[in-house]
């Protein structure tokens, strides 16, 4: 089996503040993946702000290639044997091996201490820049995967395709097998696992109703919660307080007339949906979150960006403060695990909002990341990465939330093969592997003109180890 030599990258922020659109995952199609093997590329990260990567060994050795920028790229990879494929860097040898020594010895013994302090999620100073490797995952017949969860176990990963098929992702053998089908008018929109990783809820919309799907661990067969299903609305996530004690399920109207209407339920593995909380907002919600408020006291934090922006939090007592203040359309939001904030992200203008002891931040003194709609946590608390449009992924590190800290980690040659994006390809989704510093990274589009799916597993080469 031919392997491309490992070459490392350093991707070197653009300052192209446009604003992206609306913060919807879009589907993609049942592009292949290049022929079999596992060869891979590694991103160094760069300083957003900075014009040359604090961990290059020299400025004419840290030769950029952008392969993550707005450019044209063919419609679907070509089918092979193997189980992944992945892209190269268009350095040469010499200088990704210089670049590699150097980001190694600069992290110096601090490797070991960011492997460390990503598996405790402890400690007082920040984990080093992260160094990424993407490989290349076949995706088979996924039209443009929206959603990813890990086991608790980190054993396997479940995948959401556009709509209908779910498929499992295989740590050892880095493959993806179909194992559930719903049917072709069920649009899948989010997965989470449950406390204990016994079930995992699985959501999703027709164009009738919200439904609630339960995936079994034991016998790996996914039923549908006839009772939770919800006529005339949508469900838009799911989410466990950072104690495991309580669960919140996010859904939603979509009215004709713009008189929105959110409902948060209480939510139990067992019994199902149980209380619920609603309030008219002035924009579509889409995500929650629980973060601790003034009183450390769990409570979930809700974003609203469909036409229109609407930032909420509900406490224990299902009292629900609306803010404020201005903000733009913030589609998503995800929640460190230790449960002391919140990053969110304002597609409108591509910025981060903040929720941190019952308070938002907003505002043009934000982190401004193009391109981004999505944020996802690693599970030590240490590290997020924000994703978006045209393989663009950002780093950001716990204590460090100036812009010049967050990181391009964008992947690298995302134009090329195996991946074969073009533009219209986003990342949908970020899945973290539990206890290390790697996982998942899935998307594409499937729109009615363009359908396209990659999956790539990636991994932080300074951090905490995966298994495999």
């Amino acid at each position: 089996m031919l392997r491309t030599p490992l070459a490392s990258l350093v991707v070197l922020f653009a300052c192209s503040c446009a604003a992206g659109g609306q913060g919807t995952a879009g589907g993609g199609g049942a592009g292949g993946a290049g022929s079999g093997g596992a060869a891979a590329s590694s991103v160094t990260s760069s300083s957003a702000g900075a014009s040359v990567s604090s961990s290059s060994a020299s400025s004419s050795q840290a030769a950029s290639s952008t392969s993550a920028s707005a450019g044209s790229g063919g419609q679907g990879g070509q089918g092979g044997a193997g189980g992944d494929a992945a892209s190269s860097s268009s350095e040469s040898a010499s200088s990704a091996s210089a670049s590699s020594a150097s980001s190694a010895s600069s992290a110096g013994s601090a490797a070991s201490s960011s492997s460390s302090s990503s598996s405790s999620g402890g400690g007082t100073t920040p984990v080093d820049l992260g160094v990424y490797t993407f490989t290349g995952v076949m995706p088979g017949a996924m039209k443009g995967p929206v959603a990813a969860a890990w086991h608790p176990s980190g054993g396997y990963a479940l995948i959401l395709n556009s709509s209908d098929t779910i498929y499992r992702y295989d740590p050892v053998t880095h493959s993806v097998t179909q194992v559930a089908s719903a049917g072709g008018t069920v649009s899948w929109r989010n997965i989470v696992f449950a406390p204990g990783g016994d079930k995992a809820v699985v959501l999703g919309n027709t164009t009738a109703e919200g439904r609630i799907y339960l995936w079994d661990d034991a016998t790996s067969a996914l039923t549908q919660d006839t009772a939770g299903t919800l006529a005339g609305y949508v469900f838009e996530s799911i989410a466990w307080s950072h104690d495991r004690s309580t669960a919140r399920l996010l859904a939603r109207n979509n009215p004709s007339n713009g008189a929105y209407l959110a409902y948060l339920y209480h939510y139990d593995i067992t019994t199902g949906r149980g209380a619920v909380k609603a309030t008219s907002t002035s924009a579509g919600c889409q995500d929650l979150a629980f973060a601790t408020d003034g009183f450390d006291t769990p409570v979930a934090a809700v974003t609203c960006g469909v036409n229109g922006a609407t930032l909420l939090y509900e406490d224990g007592t299902d009292l629900i403060t609306t803010f404020s203040g201005n903000a733009g359309n913030t589609s998503r939001i995800s929640a460190r695990p230790q449960g002391d904030y919140a990053l969110a992200v304002t597609w409108s203008d591509a910025r981060v909002t903040f929720f941190k002891q019952g308070q938002w931040t907003t505002g043009f003194n934000n982190p401004n990341l193009p391109s981004i709609f999505g944020v996802k946590f690693n599970d030590a608390g240490t590290r997020a990465l924000f994703f978006g449009g045209a393989g663009k992924l950002y780093e950001f590190r716990h204590y460090l939330p100036q812009v010049a800290d967050i990181t391009n980690v964008s992947i690298p040659n995302f134009t090329m093969p195996p991946y074969n994006n073009t533009t219209q390809d986003s990342v949908n989704d970020v899945a973290w592997r539990p206890g290390c510093d790697g996982g998942l990274v899935v998307g594409g589009s499937d729109s009615v003109t363009y359908q396209h799916a990659f999956v790539a597993r990636f991994s932080v080469d300074n951090g905490a180890a995966c298994a495999n």
